[in-house]
This record gives structure tokens, sequence and C-alpha cells, in this order.
């Protein structure tokens, strides 16, 4: 898995919402989540963000949760 590329590809599809802080995810979302490709598997983007910017190695470890509320 190139890091570089996928920080790259994500990159080009999030928006922050500048009122909330939030990423937005602007690429596929096949059910409700963010998706992306790698090498013919699809993977969640939550996921590799946790995974390539808050440092997570095991998906196990973790649940991503999302805030309404920033304050």
């Amino acid at each position: 898995m190139d890091v570089k590329r996928i920080k790259e590809i994500l990159d080009k599809r999030t928006s922050i919402d500048s009122s909330t802080g939030c990423w937005l995810y602007l690429g596929t979302n096949l059910d409700g989540y963010g998706q992306i490709q790698i090498d013919y598997m699809f993977h969640y983007v939550h996921v590799l963000s946790a995974k390539l910017f808050l440092g997570y190695e095991n998906s196990a470890d973790f649940v991503v949760c999302h805030k309404t509320n920033m304050s």
C-alpha cells in the first residue's frame, strides 16, 4: 500500500467543513460510508484516515465516531 499516494487521493476527495471542522469525504459512497479502492479491494475511508492520519495500526483496536457538536 503506497501511503503517500493514498494520502494524496484522500486529500483531493476531502473537504473540511469550516463551521464544524469535520472532514467530509466527497468520493465513492457505496453503503453510507466513504470507500476507496486499493489493489482491487474496497476500504472504508474513515478507517484508512484513522490509520494514516492518527496512527492507528489495527482497525480492531478502535472505533471511529462522528461528532455532531464540536463544542
